[in-house]
């Protein structure tokens, strides 16, 4: 097969280049250069952003959209063209559908209490794979039980028995990747257990 062909020339990916915005990877780890890839733990930052990050706190750091004096006025202005920025990196319609959260997990919590409870109903099913993070299994987990309950307890507890046995089942030439979770209340009910206990 011969690889299609474009009137443009390839570009290479130029990794130092970028390396090199990012000041961390500089050192070296037993030896050698630094690689990191627990970006979805913590994600390292650029020069650039650390310079915005101590610009902001040493010259316009106060509170965004509440206060009547310049630095709240600075402030404000900077998180909204921030805002704008990324909106059109995005490509979004406008800059209201930009929302700034803390994390991943705190999007995924959004999202779920949000879109989840308008859209997803009783007889719904949530599809996720078998290697999310728990940050991404409970909050759906949640939704289905509340949407269930609300729309009929004793129903759901009667689907919830029929179900058990297939929690998760194979879909077709994705089952080593993918498994359909109906989120079952009891997967729900021990990780609650779970929590309470670790809380104790």
């Amino acid at each position: 097969m011969t690889p299609a062909t474009s009137s443009q020339p390839l570009t290479t990916f130029d990794v130092q280049r970028v390396r090199r915005d990012f000041p961390i990877l500089s050192q070296k780890i037993h030896g050698k250069p630094l690689v990191y890839l627990d970006n979805a733990a913590t994600t390292q930052k650029p020069q650039a952003v650390i310079d915005a990050m101590v610009r902001s706190y040493a010259e316009d750091n106060a509170n965004i959209h509440r206060g009547v004096h310049l630095l709240s006025e600075r402030a404000t202005v900077a998180y909204e063209l921030a805002r704008e920025k990324v909106q059109h990196f995005l490509n979004a319609a406008e800059s209201r559908q930009i929302i700034f959260v803390r994390g991943t997990t705190e999007a995924i919590n959004l999202v779920a209490a949000t879109y989840g409870r308008v859209h997803v109903g009783k007889d719904d099913e949530v599809l996720i794979t078998e290697m999310e993070h728990h940050s991404n299994i409970i909050p759906w987990q949640l939704l289905c039980e509340k949407r269930r309950t609300l729309e009929g307890a004793a129903d759901y507890r009667r689907r919830r028995a029929a179900h058990r046995p297939a929690r998760f089942a194979a879909d077709g030439p994705h089952q080593d990747c993918c498994r359909q979770s109906r989120l079952e209340l009891t997967r729900h009910d021990q990780s609650d257990q779970d929590h309470r206990r670790e809380g104790a």
